[in-house]
């Protein structure tokens, strides 16, 4: 810190002398450039503290020797400090602690601190150590107090400009006049001369204080820097508010001290001093202000009385005062001259309090400084103006300007002496000429100098002030001053006549002064009027004059070389009638006017060009021809490439340059040939070493090849036609030798390059500019406009003459650069030779002879590899086309192959570092990284070339400085300033650097890990990536990388206020790049691993990250996108690895966030929330406010009324100019080939000029459109992108994130604020609804409603499980659910949000497939939710009627904390409400939905086939029951399974092609299955053919005989499992039907009968093959079949009417059922087998339930063929008399009758299965009362999910024997029916007997019992029913219904007493 008084701020312990500095300059930066964003307390708060800073500027804290005692102490005794406990000193630490302090003379303790931040910033300087980043750190500290110095004194208000508006200047303007006050401006020039850099430097290297080249560049730059901003305060407090005569004397005396060597200009900060002084001296503002103007009573010459007589005491020439340059006295003096005239211009009141003496003070100021002697205006000329900072600085440009004005117009008459005094000048001049005489030296040319001086001020003029002289204001509105009309008319008058009789002495100045007021844009067209206007023939300054004079040169001239042409005959030769040194000099003056004018005027070009009269190309190319100089010939080439910006002259001066043969073209016999450019080059300009001819002719090619297509037939008839000769002579006799060539000056051999955007050429001042500037530029323009052609390989022809043989046409002049620099040539190796060499120099840091030129050689090399490599695509695919064709064998290497060679100089693969090292000159070449970079991505666009770029990169011995190159780019804060390119914008071309670098990031992490970017990012590459621990830099050693500067970026954005709101494309790809990092596999753990180290960096973000989306900016929506990904990414993440931490970190941003409540802004007519919500919500979480902002609409562009173009045509340009797919900028519009194209019609069209200039006002607007509807277009898809990741997000957070991070409660409340927002923006949008943002909120809303749901099924779970209703619920981790009761959804949000989905599916915008299905399945999850998920007892009280109010609800309300809560609805209510909803829609809603269900998408069909079941489960009774049968829809649905048929034989396939039919037929029979389980229902479909549209389907017919495999690759189930998706729902259906219609409709029984009997061959397969051991499907495919057919064997359908071959299909089917009665035998065997406790063998225990409801199916059949089918007298008997073994029952033969004793042993067998299940039920049971004992027992221990699992799987084993023993009963009540009804028939009846067959008898055909069968069956029987049997039997059915237990009972004794009573 500055600080030598003791009452001012000391440094603190932990403060240093660069930290506190840097930040107060940010501060004052950030305040000037926002006011408005930084209130003016904080500035005010940091000048208080910073006050003593500035007022002892730049002056250190002493040594101290105690402080070096106590370092020295500490590192002796290795102890900490003693205010510093924590800091060990080391020995090193300590000597670079010594060192710093004894050099900088600053207190130990202060250079200690800077060391500790030098050791912190290390990581910005990979290259330093820490004591030579500190001595950096230091100047650049002391920098930044001179910078917020400057900073201030810019911003207050003044006079000369107003720096910031709405910053507080009074404050400011207060705080400099107090230091102004205080001595700064002497404390500044003190400094300046106690500050030498040249002492500076030999300190440090003294002190080994200095580093490597870049580090000395650095040093000497921030010392430099210092001065200068020193300087910059004092300029510009003369120039706001003048200097007072305390602070103005003093600087007068430091500038009598300033000294300038002879040959040299004047350094910068002296330069400044002075622009300071004369500013000081300016009194123009009283011209400019009121006199009672605050500014103009402040002025020190107005308000100081005496500083006027000091001031002229200081610069009398009477003065005892000694300057050392006499020059800079007179400036002064000549400036304060001139003011004390003003002043005596100026009011009364100002005049007298002035107290001005006398005029002769003005008078002797004056001609002191014009005296004879002497040189103030050649000083100007030769010292001071040509300095490269006047230039740069407008205000330096515009004091002159008025110093040079105010000159003319208040010393009239001492300008017409000095012009006077210029003609008797050259009137002796011209006198010595014409006697032969040297003319005298001494001569007073102050008139010429004045001339000269004024045309180098407006060479550099920015802001149009020369317009003064044509009566008109300057450009810039700042500067205008107040003329009167008599000033206007003198200056014009100065301007205008002084050409009248110009002497010659004066010609050339004033041509450069009309050239410097010619480039004006303005100013231009009053010079061509001026040249224009006399017809006086002896005018020398005209149009005409110039014209002639050039004409009659080339006359004599060419006269002269035809005579000596000649070579045959001897003539006396006349007098030479050359050009003479002085006309040279007059001709070069005139030929740089006229390509000034040309230049900057369109019209006076081509008026200068084309006029017949004066024939300008002609004469000039004579001119080049003729024996004249050659500067004279370069000039007027260049001339030409003037006139050459115009189409039409450019073609002729082609056809010119062909005629007049400057370049051999045509190869001549004759031995005169003329001196074209070739032979000037090879004999004149090698000669003399140096090449301005050769220089100007490629400018002119250069300017022909833009100005014009190029003339590919020039030549024609003449030679082969092109453009050949032209090209050899660019390439092949410039470009390529100028290597090998001789230069005059040494340096010019490496100054061989420039190119400039404005072509600035002067051979006579700068003759060092070389041959390859020109070249390359030629060749980059040639490049720039091919574009690969196969004709160019193929070769073009053309027929010159009709009838004789084409002649070959030269290729494009492009095609052999592309070709050249894509192959192995001598240009490719010349251009990658001079970026080598380029490297090689730069990499010293040091300026040298010829730097600038060699720079911008290396930018245009670097621009030509670019469009080499950019083209080759095209090129190859052209090469390509043409070797498939036959046209050309000839094949090329490409750039992105040959960048890899060796480098002949290093001997390495260098060339890409090569151009890697250009990045790190973007601090001073900006332009030079930028195509660095885009080179690199190019290069890197390629997977091979990308590859061999990591290989250079990674294990280059330039590594890596070569990796900080890219990071240096990212971490420059300062705008970046390119000197070839002024006129861009600093700080855009900043960000555009870091774009780049960020696109080739971006394109780079595409490939496969590793890449370069994973490089450059810090990944490890030689290992795994994911191993890669991230570390912030220099922790462990760890190096910053591109991943570091993208995060403080990002940080940058999110730390500074109001800036998050506008986010441009570098922070978006800054997050696009982290979303790649975070969602690649490989890098994502240690990505995400080192976000959450930096500070939880997607949590701190995520908070700020709504500001982006509220400011609806296209970059902000993709920033907030892009995050919003990367935290979903992390969610998902850190839950698989469990990271509960990083969890609850993020939820905590997510789901915590206090804010305005969310319902304000939604509209509660459609959507509200129940009282008690409103009550309990105390804020909105960020992921409901983000949906809130999200903008829904489709942002769309209004058309203005075209006059000229039509909409419908502009429309398609638009779309033909987009932007291709897969650009960063797909989708929109490119407004540059928009603009061409439609100049390109325009330039075809016939308009005429007043017409066109309206069509292209008009052309502005349709660009400005195309503007806007980019701007729209940005919008919508940023919407799209954050609607995208708002769903992401979601969509992990409900789904993935568990119960235990959010609790079911906040979940669900959560969840139906969401949704509810969602449809209410749904709505709110309308049909201005963006379609794509309408699909991705469909499925997020079905995602929701599907999450909604879970919660609901936890509670529902929570509920069945819970023991008492006061007691807390628990969800299935064990949490406990808070508030249950408010889980459910009250009867208003039922119905909002059922309307809410209804009507988003009626919408227009609504046709998308997707979307509908989206909305069909959030319909169905939602109706699921709220009408149809229940406990099983609140399912069961519905039906009976209760209310759908379970017990749990009953006695809840009991309860004190909820019986006032009306939010608890039943089942019941919730389904009314849901009714009532959909029942105010209109009819077109429901229509839609059958429309849905018979056509479109497959998925769209299946779901809207699931929407109509589920609304006919809701209420089978409502409205669109009608509807769907009247309107046809039913009768479609029908229809469409038998056009299904096909499309189901696809199915069957081994490999089918797809899948949906099938699924949308399931979906079908689901319908159709739910219809027809109401009456009505079931008779329309009966009506309208539904079974016989079964029976037609022949899919039914193909049954596969094996299983396959199926295809389990794609999840494809096997051809076996496929049929059965198509059989199963037909047998369902007809199930469905029968149990609806009843077996007693005789009609839907044929039906179904009908059906069995077309398809009785499959079922007879099924019938065949089935067994117990079956897998799951195919038994219950037979269960289903025997089912069927134990109906249609009902009693109904023994008058049905068949045919025969229909009976007797029946009849097989029936033998084929009752052939499976012994293989269904239920046994303990097949029990055990079977049966089981499992969890995880749970399908066999459905196969045993399935085979139990089999054999029941079984025995019902039988039952009704035997028994019901006829009267007891006819029974049919099925089983024989007879009772065999109880185990053979399974192997009875194929169609034969099994015997009575299958049944007698399967009701014995039943018996013991139901006593065994009835036992482990009662096991069971006691097991569940033990763990509900043993929990009430420990209240205080909690029910565990293992606890729970076992709990639930002991329940389901209850209820799966329970099932079991019922099952079980029935097959009990089965069997013994069938055996009373057996013995009946043989024991009572004694049937059959002989005489009394049964015909319809399924036994063998006159079978007849004897009665020895019959005894031995009653005797089985008695044995088989014994009284052990029978108590078993009563034992397993006491606990079954009364009925039933009776009908058994009654049974057992019939049976007995036919046993007992039997007559046998």
């Amino acid at each position: 810190m500055v600080v030598m008084d003791p009452t001012s701020r000391v440094p603190g312990p932990t403060e240093d002398l660069w930290t506190p500095y840097k930040e107060l300059h940010n501060t004052i930066a950030k305040y000037l450039a926002s006011p408005g964003d930084y209130p003016s307390v904080i500035l005010e708060e940091n000048l208080k503290n910073f006050k003593q800073t500035f007022l002892n500027l730049l002056k250190n804290s002493a040594p101290d020797s105690k402080s070096r005692q106590e370092l020295m102490k500490c590192v002796q005794e290795n102890t900490s400090l003693p205010h510093r406990q924590t800091l060990h000193v080391s020995r090193e630490l300590m000597e670079e602690t010594i060192i710093l302090s004894d050099m900088f003379g600053i207190n130990e303790y202060v250079a200690l601190d800077l060391l500790g931040v030098a050791e912190m910033q290390m990581q910005h300087f990979p290259d330093l150590t820490r004591g030579l980043v500190a001595v950096m750190l230091y100047y650049d500290g002391r920098k930044a107090v001179c910078d917020s110095l400057w900073l201030l004194a810019q911003a207050r208000r003044g006079i000369s400009w107003d720096f910031a508006s709405g910053c507080d200047s009074r404050l400011i303007a207060a705080y400099m006049d107090q230091l102004v006050s205080n001595n700064l401006i002497t404390t500044i020039l003190d400094l300046l001369n106690q500050i030498d850099v040249n002492r500076e430097m030999e300190k440090l290297q003294k002190n080994r204080g200095l580093g490597g080249p870049k580090h000395q560049r650095l040093v000497h730059e921030l010392i430099l820097g210092i001065r200068q901003s020193l300087a910059n305060v004092v300029f510009c407090l003369a120039a706001q508010a003048g200097l007072p005569q305390a602070a103005l004397l003093p600087l007068n005396k430091h500038i009598s001290e300033i000294k300038i060597e002879d040959g040299a200009v004047i350094d910068d900060v002296s330069l400044t001093l002075v622009m300071a002084q004369l500013y000081a001296f300016d009194v123009s503002v009283l011209q400019k202000k009121e006199e009672h103007d605050e500014l103009v009573q402040r002025l020190p010459l107005v308000s100081e009385h005496s500083l006027i007589q000091s001031l002229m005491k200081d610069l009398s020439p009477m003065t005892t005062t000694t300057w050392n340059c006499s020059d800079l006295q007179r400036l002064a003096q000549l400036a304060w001259g001139l003011s004390l005239c003003a002043l005596r211009n100026t009011p009364a009141a100002i005049r007298n309090k002035l107290n001005l003496r006398g005029e002769e003070d003005d008078e002797l100021l004056i001609n002191s400084a014009l005296d004879a002697d002497s040189t103030v205006f050649k000083f100007l000329n030769t010292k001071m103006l040509p300095s490269p900072a006047f230039a740069k600085d407008d205000f330096y440009v515009c004091r002159m300007h008025t110093l040079f004005t105010d000159f003319l117009i208040l010393l009239p008459m001492k300008v017409k002496e000095m012009r006077n005094q210029a003609d008797e000048n050259a009137k002796v001049i011209n006198v010595f000429f014409q006697q032969g005489l040297i003319p005298p030296k001494s001569q007073n040319n102050h008139f010429e100098n004045l001339l000269l001086c004024m045309a180098m001020v407006y060479d550099n003029d920015k802001r149009g002030l020369g317009l003064e002289y044509w009566g008109l204001p300057p450009s810039d509105g700042h500067m205008v001053l107040s003329r009167t009309p008599v000033s206007q008319n003198i200056l014009s008058k100065f301007a205008n006549l002084t050409k009248d009789y110009l002497p010659s002495l004066l010609y050339v100045p004033y041509l450069k002064f009309l050239t410097s007021l010619a480039k004006e844009p303005q100013g231009v067209q009053h010079v061509f009027q001026l040249l224009n206007t006399t017809n006086d023939s002896k005018c020398t300054i005209s149009w005409t004059h110039f014209y002639r004079a050039m004409h009659k040169y080339a006359s004599n001239l060419s006269q002269d070389t035809q005579v000596l042409a000649t070579d045959s005959v001897y003539r006396p030769r006349g007098m030479p009638r050359g050009i003479n040194p002085q006309e040279l000099l007059g001709l070069h003056s005139v030929l740089t006017l006229i390509k000034t004018v040309a230049e900057n005027d369109p019209v006076g070009r081509q008026s200068l060009a084309q006029n017949p009269s004066w024939s300008p190309v002609q004469t000039f190319l004579a001119l080049v021809r003729c024996a004249v100089p050659v500067p004279l010939k370069a000039d007027i080439l260049l001339t030409l490439s003037a006139f050459a910006k115009s189409t039409e002259v450019a073609t002729e001066i082609w056809q010119q340059i062909e005629a007049a043969n400057i370049i051999c073209t045509v190869a001549s016999t004759s031995s005169y040939q003329p001196k074209g450019l070739q032979t000037e080059l090879e004999e004149v300009e090698t000669r003399n070493e140096e090449y301005p001819l050769s220089r100007a002719a490629m400018v002119l090619f250069n300017s022909l090849v833009q100005g014009v297509e190029l003339p590919l037939l020039l030549g024609m008839g003449k030679r082969p036609p092109g453009l050949s000769p032209y090209m050899f002579f660019a390439l092949d006799c410039v470009f390529l030798p100028f290597l090998h060539r001789t230069y005059r000056k040494p340096e010019e051999k490496v100054r061989r390059g420039f190119f400039h955007v404005h072509i600035q050429l002067n051979f006579y001042s700068y003759p060092q500019w070389q041959v390859a500037e020109s070249s390359l530029r030629l060749l980059h323009s040639l490049l720039s406009q091919y574009e690969p052609s196969v004709q160019d390989i193929a070769g073009r022809k053309v027929e010159i003459t009709p009838g004789q043989m084409p002649t070959d046409v030269a290729p494009h002049p492009g095609f052999n650069i592309l070709v050249s620099l894509n192959s192995p040539s001598p240009l490719l190796k010349l251009v990658l030779q001079i970026l080598d060499e380029a490297c090689l120099h730069l990499d010293k840091f040091t300026d040298f002879p010829g730097k600038r030129e060699l720079e911008i050689s290396a930018h245009i090399c670097l621009s030509l590899l670019h469009l080499a490599l950019a083209k080759l695509p095209k090129l190859t695919k052209v090469f390509s086309t043409a070797t498939t064709t036959k046209q050309v064998v000839q094949t090329i290497v490409g750039l992105d192959k040959l960048i890899f060679n060796i480098n002949p100089r290093t001997g390495h693969q260098d060339h890409p570092i090569n151009i890697i090292k250009f990045m790190s000159y973007a601090q001073w070449l900006p332009g030079h990284a930028s195509l660095a970079i885009r080179f690199l991505t190019l290069l890197a666009s390629n997977a091979s070339s990308h590859h061999k770029l990591l290989q250079v990169v990674a294990f280059s011995i330039q590594s890596k400085p070569s990796k900080h190159a890219f990071v240096d780019i990212l971490d420059f804060a300062n705008s970046f300033e390119d000197p070839y390119e002024p006129e861009k914008d600093g700080v855009a071309l900043s960000l555009q650097l870091k774009e780049e670098v960020l696109d080739f990031l971006a394109q780079s992490l595409l490939f496969p890990a590793p890449t370069v970017a994973h490089l450059l990012l810090g990944y490890e590459i030689k290992r795994e990536m994911r191993h890669t621990v991230l570390q912030h830099p220099g922790v462990l050693g760890f190096p910053r990388s591109c991943l570091h500067s993208i995060i403080q970026l990002l940080d940058t954005l999110a730390n500074v206020h109001g800036a998050y709101q506008k986010p441009g494309r570098i922070h978006e790809r800054c997050y696009a790049i982290l979303h790649t990092l975070c969602s690649n596999p490989e890098s994502a753990r240690p990505t995400l691993k080192y976000l959450r180290l930096c500070n939880d960096f997607l949590s701190r973000h995520v908070i700020k990250i709504r500001n982006a989306i509220i400011a609806k900016t296209p970059f902000g929506l993709h920033c907030a996108s892009w995050l919003l990904r990367c935290i979903a990414v992390d969610l998902k993440l850190s839950f698989c690895e469990k990271q509960k931490s990083s969890i609850q970190g993020l939820l905590r941003a997510l789901l915590s966030m206090p804010a305005d409540d969310l319902m304000k802004s939604v509209d509660t007519t459609h959507l509200s929330y129940s009282g008690y919500h409103e009550k309990q919500r105390h804020g909105s979480e960020l992921m409901a406010m983000i949906l809130q902002d999200i903008d829904f609409t489709m942002q769309e562009v209004e058309a203005l009324p075209w006059r000229f173009f039509d909409h419908s045509q502009i429309e398609l340009a638009l779309k033909k100019c987009e932007f291709p797919a897969g650009s960063p900028s797909e989708g929109l519009v490119d407004i540059s080939k928009l603009s061409l194209l439609f100049r390109i019609e325009l330039s075809k069209s016939n308009a005429y000029a007043g017409q066109r200039d309206l069509v292209n006002a008009e052309l502005k607007e349709v660009l400005s459109y195309a503007a806007r509807v980019n701007h729209a277009r940005s919008l919508t898809l940023g919407g799209i992108k954050i609607a995208g990741a708002w769903r992401h997000v979601v969509g992990v957070l409900f789904n993935v994130i568990p119960l235990e991070f959010m609790p079911v409660g906040q979940r669900h409340r959560l969840l139906l604020a969401i949704i509810k927002l969602l449809l209410n923006k749904i709505q709110i949008a309308g049909d201005t609804l963006s379609p794509e943002i309408a699909s991705l909120s469909s499925s997020a809303l079905l995602l929701l409603l599907a999450s909604l749901r879970q919660c609901h099924l936890v509670v529902l779970e929570a509920r069945e499980r819970a023991v008492d209703p006061n007691q807390q619920l628990l969800d299935s981790s064990g949490n406990v659910i808070a508030d249950p009761f408010l889980l459910t959804i009250d009867t208003p949000t039922v119905g909002a949000i059922l309307s809410g989905i209804a009507h988003w599916l009626n919408q227009p915008i609504c046709n998308v497939q997707l979307l509908r299905a989206n909305l069909y399945g959030s319909l169905l999850v939602f109706l699921h939710l709220s009408c149809f998920d229940a406990t099983a007892e609140e399912l069961r009280e519905l039906g009976q009627g209760l209310g759908g109010s379970s017990l749990y609800f009953r006695r809840l309300a009991q309860n004190p904390i909820a019986s006032n809560l009306n939010a608890i609805t039943t089942l019941n209510q919730r389904r009314m409400a849901a009714l009532e909803a959909l029942s105010k829609l209109n009819e077109n809603w429901i229509s839609s939905i059958f429309v849905d269900a018979t056509r479109g998408h497959e998925v769209c069909r299946m779901l809207a086939l699931s929407m109509i079941a589920a609304l006919f489960r809701l209420s089978p009774q409502a409205s669109w029951t009608s509807l769907m049968i009247n309107k046809g829809y039913l009768q479609s649905l029908i229809e469409s399974i038998v056009t299904s048929d096909q499309e189901l034989l696809e199915m069957l396939r081994p490999s089918p092609s797809n899948l949906k039919p099938l699924y949308v037929y399931e979906a079908k029979m689901a319908l159709l299955c739910r219809l027809v389980q109401e009456r009505p229902e079931a008779e329309a479909c009966l009506r309208l053919g539904l079974l016989s549209a079964l029976s037609e389907l022949s899919a039914l017919d193909c049954r596969p005989f094996n299983e396959d495999a199926g295809l389990h690759d794609t999840g494809v189930p096997g051809t076996l499992a496929r049929y059965h998706q198509i059989l199963m729902p037909a047998l369902k259906l007809c199930s469905s039907i029968l149990n609806t219609m009843g077996s007693n409709n005789i009609s839907c029984v044929h039906e179904v009968s009908t059906f069995l009997i077309n398809h009785a061959d499959v079922f007879q397969l099924i019938l065949r093959s089935g067994s117990p051991n079956l897998p799951l499907d195919a038994l219950q495919e037979l269960s289903l079949v025997v089912h069927l057919l134990s109906i249609c064997a009902s009693p109904s359908t023994s008058n049905i009417n068949r045919s025969p071959l229909a009976n007797l299909s029946m009849q097989r089917l029936r033998q084929f059922t009752i052939s499976l009665l012994p293989k269904f035998y239920v046994s303990q065997q097949l029990a055990l087998q079977l049966r089981t406790d499992d969890p995880q063998k749970e399908e066999e225990d459905k196969r045993y339930l399935l085979v139990l409801q089999t054999a029941i199916h079984l025995l019902t059949f039988a039952r009704h063929i035997a028994v019901e089918q006829r009267p007891m007298t006819v029974l049919q008997p099925i089983f024989k008399p007879s009772v065999s073994d109880s185990g053979n029952h399974n192997s009875t033969a194929h169609l034969q009758p099994p015997d009575l004793g299958l049944l007698l042993n399967q009701v014995n067998e039943l018996s013991l299965l139901v006593g065994k299940a009835k036992k482990q039920i009662d096991l069971e049971v006691t097991r569940l009362n033990s763990m509900s004992m043993s929990l009430q027992s420990q209240a205080n221990i909690t029910m565990s999910e293992p606890f729970l699992q076992s709990r639930q799987l002991v329940e389901d084993r209850i209820a799966r024997r329970r099932t079991e023993v019922k099952a079980l009963c029935l097959l009990t009540e089965e069997c013994l029916h069938l055996l009373w009804a057996h013995l009946d028939l043989y024991l009572r009846r004694n049937l059959p007997r002989p005489g009394h067959p049964l015909n319809d008898s399924l036994l063998e055909p006159g079978f007849v019992p004897t009665a020895q069968d019959l005894s031995v069956l009653k005797q089985g029987v008695i044995v088989g029913l014994s009284d052990r049997v029978e108590a078993q039997i009563s034992d397993a059915t006491k606990d079954q219904a009364e009925g039933s237990k009776d009908f058994i009972r009654m049974l057992l004794r019939r049976i007995k007493r036919l046993v007992q009573f039997a007559p046998v």
